[in-house]
């Protein structure tokens, strides 16, 4: 790279929310350009500052006038080694008809301040991308090099892409490097064919220069400095629709020590019938901080600007971060169906020729801008701190959070179309105060949930089939390892952090860097109003590594439990399926139950579909299969008629090289046996599966119950586990507590067990089944007592479902098998 010139700039990738109106647009002058002072920015400019003079640049009112050509070229000849370089951003533009959809994205490409200055005699270094395609741009970076290898990871994240996977655009990260191109000046575009690319490259995480010089991960946590910008006329005549206070009580909400608007108690609905705010209209800094759990704030900006001596920029006061700042003469006479690039470029300069540096004064900058300006509803580029809202958008609460998710790095949200995922707010919203989150593949990059965040790649899964318990957004317990209050509901067999319901589980694909996500879409409290698939479980895939900018689809929803989503050829793999079964959803509506199988059919459900029994003012009546006197001999379950046992094979063990240590001498004593492990795999998953399935024993004596007496007990912890898992309806008797815990210590076989345990749930009167933490799905804890049980307790359902439990499945009972017990 010594033997060339290397002329730096930055390509942006800006995403705005544009509806066309019906303003025509109009272009500048054909043959002329006023300049007028450049648009400061970033850690390049800054380097350069103490070498300029005040007088090389000044105010807008006294930049002289001077024509120059519109349309000039850059670079170097083919023969030359001149090569120019700018950052890619991505700007997102809605559109109010669907045709437009298809030109609501483009690149834009920013150059370094000082080259556009010097060189390009430009007033400001951001301009739109023309003559490569995005397909274009997609294959040039796959054939280019990453400058690092490196990716950003969490605490909770282990996903690990190939190569190929991590080259993706990234906004704010990618580098153009070309040889030759077009600029005009007056439309702010440019204008470079694919043959003059050299490459496109990611720059580097770790690299701090690179993140000086870009600035291009947003930060997703803490107070983020806002300024609100309404834009007007130069004498004031003509000003955004809405007023400076309408704008900051909807952007900020009340002043400090004003009374905050509340939301509604948890359960309750935001709105009314009207789809009006019971409380008021809620501010986008008050939804931030609910979506967030108050992990990120907007904080308006009150106090002095830095200004800039060099540039004969004076400090300004500002409060409560809005302020109102008006055009040049020259530039108000052009509002007047102003092309959406002038009036980014115009706004731009205007803030920088008042504030100075933008980038080192505020996390987000809004521009309200005037009435008349359309052609598009809002703007904003990804992967950095500008947005621009036409109308009344400024006041709409979808539409700041939407474009100020822009902003944190996120894409839209879509289903068959663009904006079609209309359960957050990267997609569509149906009114101006429609109070929802983000969805849970945009909320995974944002790591606001992360305590309750977990991924996997199923298709490493020994078992082939995992189970979690999933919750919606609204009910996320941002505490240590969330062990406070009654929630007893778990993902099994987890560390810590999982040993929890999940709000987001990602399915990473490492080869082709698209990853899926599940959620929960429960309607209630801060997801109050999302407008499409509530309270079911919903399947997104996000079109590139987590850690981009890339757009998310709802591939599909789960609505009953037995629904089933199939993924096929799972990370690129031919024949792979992953399945993903809703096999529960609790009475409360706060636990939905998902397994996550590699198998290529889906493990069949019971046909109970509530996780609880209704709520009885009564005694509850034995099921009519249980014997009021229970036999004396414990009975055997076949597993003739399960449509599992067809995946069942006993193969020819040989259990520590014994020819006689087969599956028959396991069935001798299957208790202990079926728990052992031979060449690193499991008796009863591996060598001897259908033995220790039909060895289970299913013991019908009511021994328990005659141990049992009713009772209450709320702090009652079965065999030491470390916390109280039983509320409200107690389920044993006064002894069982002691009894029950010597009969784990002595029962290897878990069924055994957890028949005894069943039968003294059974024999409790008066249960209140409104007590939800009571009750657990029950199949997805086998794996707190061991892998090794896995065919045989998943298999015990269909024993109690049938056999057992008739008016009160156990299916929907909440039971705990505890950690650690076998």
């Amino acid at each position: 790279m010594s033997s060339f010139t290397l002329l730096k700039a930055t390509l942006f990738f800006v995403s705005s929310c544009c509806f066309m109106a019906t303003t025509t647009t109009a272009r500048p002058d054909e043959t002329s350009i006023t300049t007028s002072p450049f648009l400061r920015g970033g850690e390049e400019s800054r380097k350069v500052k103490r070498t300029r003079t005040s007088s090389s640049s000044s105010s807008s009112s006294s930049t002289p006038t001077r024509h120059i050509p519109r349309i000039i070229p850059i670079g170097g000849d083919e023969n030359e080694n001149s090569i120019m370089e700018c950052t890619l951003y991505l700007i997102d533009t809605e559109y109010e008809r669907e045709e437009e959809e298809a030109k609501g994205q483009k690149w834009y490409c920013e150059f370094d301040e000082i080259v556009a200055q010097e060189q390009l005699e430009m007033n400001d270094p951001f301009v739109e991308l023309n003559g490569i395609s995005n397909d274009d741009l997609s294959r040039i970076i796959l054939k280019g090099k990453e400058k690092s290898t490196s990716t950003l990871t969490t605490d909770f994240d282990s996903t690990n892409y190939n190569d190929s996977a991590q080259k993706v655009l990234e906004s704010g990260r990618s580098v153009l490097r070309f040889r030759q191109g077009t600029i005009d000046r007056l439309a702010f575009t440019l204008n470079v064919e694919p043959s003059s690319v050299v490459e496109i490259v990611n720059t580097n995480y770790d690299d701090d220069e690179d993140r000086r010089l870009n600035n291009w991960v947003p930060v997703t946590m803490g107070g983020k400095r806002t300024l609100v910008v309404r834009i007007t006329s130069y004498d004031g005549s003509v000003q955004p629709v809405d007023s400076t206070e309408e704008i900051r009580r909807a952007i900020f909400g009340e002043r400090e020590g004003e009374r905050e608007l509340e939301p509604a108690p948890e359960g309750e609905p935001e709105t009314d019938t009207n789809n009006n705010s019971k409380n008021g209209r809620i501010s986008t800094r008050t939804q931030f901080e609910r979506c967030s759990y108050n992990q990120m704030t907007l904080v308006p900006f009150d106090g002095t600007t830095l200004g800039d001596e060099t540039r004969n920029i004076p400090p300004m006061q500002i409060t409560d971060g809005i302020v109102d700042l008006p055009l040049s003469e020259e530039q108000s006479a052009k509002l007047a169906g102003i092309h959406k690039n002038n009036i980014m470029s115009y706004t731009r300069e205007a803030a920088a020729a008042a504030f100075g540096d933008l980038r080192s004064q505020f996390d987000h900058v809004l521009y309200c801008l005037p009435e008349g300006v359309g052609g598009f509803l809002a703007t904003a580029v990804v992967n950095r701190y500008n947005s621009w809202y036409t109308g009344n958008r400024c006041t709409s609460l979808p539409a700041t959070m939407h474009e100020i998710g822009h902003n944190l790095g996120l894409n839209h949200a879509g289903e068959l179309k663009t904006y079609d995922d209309k359960t957050g707010y990267m997609g569509l919203s149906g009114g101006r105060d429609t109070m929802k989150c983000f969805n849970v593949a945009n909320a995974y990059k944002l790591r606001w949930y992360s305590k309750q965040t977990y991924s996997i790649n199923p298709t490493k899964s020994q078992t082939g089939y995992q189970q979690f318990v999933v919750n919606g957004i609204a009910d996320y317990r941002k505490t240590n390892l969330n062990r406070e209050g009654n929630d007893n509901s778990t993902a099994i067999n987890r560390k810590d952090r999982e040993r929890m319901p999940l709000v987001i589980l990602q399915l990473y694909q490492s080869m082709v860097g698209r990853d899926y996500y599940i959620g929960y879409n429960r309607k209630i409290g801060i997801n109050e109003e999302t407008e499409e698939s509530p309270n079911e479980v919903l399947i997104l895939e996000k079109l590139g590594p987590y850690y981009s900018p890339a757009e998310t689809k709802l591939r599909g929803t789960l609505k009953v439990p037995g629904d089933v989503f199939t993924i096929e050829n799972y990370d690129n793999m031919e024949g792979k399926f992953v399945n993903i079964l809703l096999e529960s959803i609790s009475q409360d509506g706060k636990d939905a139950v998902i397994g996550v199988s590699t198998t290529k059919q889906p493990l069949p459900v019971p046909t109970s579909t509530s996780m609880a029994p209704s709520a009885s003012t009564s005694p509850s009546v034995a099921p009519s299969v249980v014997s009021e006197t229970p036999s004396a001999v414990p009975t055997k379950y076949s597993g003739d008629n399960d449509p599992l046992d067809k995946q069942l094979t006993d193969k020819g063990i040989k259990y520590k090289w014994k020819s006689s240590n087969n599956c028959e001498w396991v069935a001798n004593r299957p208790n202990k046996r079926c728990s052992f492990r031979w060449k690193g795999k499991s008796v009863s998953e591996f060598w001897c599966q259908k033995t220790c399935l039909s060895s289970v024993v299913v013991d019908t004596n009511d021994d328990i119950d005659d141990r049992c007496k009713a009772g209450n007990d709320s702090t009652f912890s079965f065999n030491g586990f470390d916390r109280s898992i039983v509320k409200g309806c107690e389920w044993v008797r006064k002894r069982p507590k002691k009894t029950l815990q010597k009969e784990v210590q002595k029962e290897q076989n878990s069924i055994s067990v957890l028949s005894r345990i069943v039968q003294a749930l059974l024999t409790v009167p008066d249960c209140d089944a409104s007590q939800q933490s009571w009750y657990v799905r029950t199949e997805y804890e086998y794996y707190s007592i061991g892998k090794h049980y896995h065919n045989i307790l998943r298999r015990a359902l269909f024993v109690f479902n049938h056999e057992i439990v008739i008016d009160r499945p156990l299916y929907g009972l909440k039971l705990y098998i505890f950690k650690n017990s076998f």
